[in-house]
């Protein structure tokens, strides 16, 4: 029996001050029947290069959570395109190789198991996944917010 996660992430960062800050909604479901949510927000230790490199790493924060609680399935969702292309068929050879390293180096044992899926962003919709992008959107701004302003 396999533990599955669904993992919902964003991030935001400020180009003036490369202040960043991160979110992610987890939902773990255990072969048992039990589900466990994880919602985790918080600015990063190290700012980011750029926006898609914060949406990145706020990806591989959530992977990170969901693995700590035993996940062997995952389904990622962001809303950062380039961010899901990057992980499927239609990323760059180069942008695909640093992807396949990452994962080399931090979660060998998930190769196969992570399915990458959009979600749109900045929308009003009312189905579940855009209410938990909106509040990871709404999360990961108050925080790149509070360290840009403690600088």
């Amino acid at each position: 029996m396999t533990v599955r996660a669904t993992v919902i992430c964003d991030a935001s960062w400020c180009p003036t001050s490369r202040a960043g800050g991160w979110a992610v909604w987890i939902n773990v479901n255990y072969p048992d029947g039990r589900h466990e949510r994880i919602k985790d927000s918080g600015n990063f230790r190290t700012r980011p290069r750029g926006s898609e490199h914060a949406e990145q790493v706020a990806c591989m924060i959530g992977i990170f959570l969901a693995v700590q609680k035993g996940a062997e399935r995952l389904l990622v969702q962001n809303d950062c395109l380039n961010v899901v292309r990057t992980r499927g068929s239609t990323a760059s050879p180069r942008k695909r190789a640093e992807y396949l390293e990452a994962e080399e180096k931090y979660w060998p044992h998930l190769r196969g198991c992570i399915e990458w899926r959009h979600v749109k962003g900045h929308t009003a919709g009312d189905d579940s996944r855009t209410w938990v992008n909106n509040w990871c959107d709404t999360e990961a701004k108050r925080h790149m917010r509070k360290q840009r302003n403690a600088t």
